[in-house]
């Protein structure tokens, strides 16, 4: 049975995935490994690619980032967007303000 897919089942996803981003030995991460870790953090595939909307939704003008190879970004600062990502879908004003 899939899990639905709700901002309760999205934001802990985009936290898990903020920690594991957080949790790399290195200073700079590509797509790829943002990727991986919201699939590592996601109990089903839709719940991930929800997660990536929320993300690409936090991240503006820059969300392309997520969709072609583009020069690698802070470990910090994608994990702080993730973060904020998951901060913003679970707040239900911040949800209706954008409906």
């Amino acid at each position: 049975m899939a899990t639905e897919v709700t901002p309760a089942t999205i934001a802990p996803v985009l936290r898990e995935a903020a920690d594991r981003v957080a949790a790399l030995t290195y200073t700079r991460v590509i797509r790829t490994d943002v990727l991986h870790a919201v699939l590592m953090a996601s109990p089903g595939y839709d719940i991930a690619q929800a997660s990536l909307d929320a993300l690409a939704g936090q991240m503006g003008g820059d969300a392309a980032w997520l969709t072609r190879a583009q020069a690698p970004r802070d470990r910090d600062e994608v994990a702080g967007m993730l973060r904020a990502a998951a901060d913003r879908i679970s707040t239900p004003d911040t949800l209706q303000e954008s409906s």
